[in-house]
């Protein structure tokens, strides 16, 4: 139930729009729509919370076009951090995890750690979590001489997202991997050891740490001055980045596959990808005119390039 004086969610969420709209007011905009998110989800109606995933949608689409600099991505990602432990739909968890990876990829790795440490508190504050209980067939007799503390690989399992056992080391993290593996019934013969028998946990670890992002290149210098610059004349057109329609004689970049798009939302896009975010069509990519350079003038003699002249 609202507090006396506040205002009704659905005016909550529309006042939020237009400070999404603007450079000024974005971050402060992401900010309160996080905390709407973070009090309102659970009991809003669920046109209400429909129209809070197409908000923090929005502010996705925002971060790819307009507002690219770091402090907005991190605000984004604050944004949906929070709200993947709301927002349950498995379409909903698939596009916020998404996301999360793309504003990963724009902020430092201390902050990304931090915002995912203040998510959990925040969501451990909102929906306080009952202590779970370990199923029988995971249970371990109790440890002589603990004091009745519980042994089970399954609590030692639980250890390992929890924030006391951050400091663990990638062997004792393999150990205990082991002993649940052996408690499900999932080690074989000689139980959790030979399930993790060779696994180099820590080099794993390092592997995934220095990995380079995989993804599409970005399109070259060459494909993003190519596009064509177009005239709208009929109305009932829009942008497919910012969802905006275009206003009459305003122009625009034409993609070769005949989307439109603003300038300041396709540029950004281009820089990172090389494919149209409608329809995926390709565009050239930096990596394919440099090798094209390299093949042309490999295949041309010496003399002809001067170097040898």
């Amino acid at each position: 139930m609202a507090e006396p004086g506040a205002l009704p969610l659905s005016a909550r969420l529309a006042s939020l729009r237009p400070l999404l709209g603007k450079k000024a007011t974005f971050a402060r905009g992401v900010g309160e729509l996080r905390e709407v998110v973070l009090q309102a989800y659970e009991s809003a109606e669920p046109s209400e919370q429909a129209e809070m995933f197409a908000l923090v949608q929005r502010v996705k689409t925002l971060l790819v076009s307009r507002y690219t600099s770091p402090p907005a991505w991190r605000a984004g990602c604050g944004l949906f951090l929070s709200a993947i432990s709301f927002m349950e739909e498995a379409a909903q968890q698939e596009s916020l995890q998404e996301w999360v990876l793309l504003a990963e990829k724009e902020i430092n790795a201390g902050d990304l750690k931090e915002l995912r440490r203040e998510a959990a508190e925040r969501h451990a504050a909102q929906r306080p979590a009952a202590a779970p209980v370990a199923p029988a067939s995971l249970a371990m007799p109790q440890a002589a001489g603990s004091g009745g503390a519980p042994a089970g690989a399954f609590e030692q399992l639980q250890a390992l997202g929890d924030p006391a056992g951050s400091d663990l080391t990638p062997e004792e993290i393999t150990a205990r991997l082991g002993a649940f593996l052996q408690e499900a019934g999932l080690g074989g013969a000689d139980g959790g050891a030979e399930a993790m028998a060779g696994l180099d946990l820590r080099a794993m670890m390092e592997s995934m740490m220095e990995a380079e992002p995989v993804g599409a290149p970005p399109a070259s210098r060459d494909a993003r001055d190519a596009l064509l610059l177009k005239t709208i004349d009929a109305p009932g057109q829009s942008c497919a980045i910012c969802c905006e329609d275009f206003e009459l004689k305003e122009k625009v970049k034409q993609l070769p596959c005949k989307h439109l798009y603003h300038e300041a939302c396709v540029l950004p896009w281009l820089e990172r990808h090389n494919s149209c975010p409608v329809c995926r069509f390709a565009l050239e990519s930096e990596k394919q005119t440099w090798d094209a350079e390299a093949s042309n003038v490999q295949s041309r003699s010496g003399a002809s390039t001067g170097l040898y002249s």
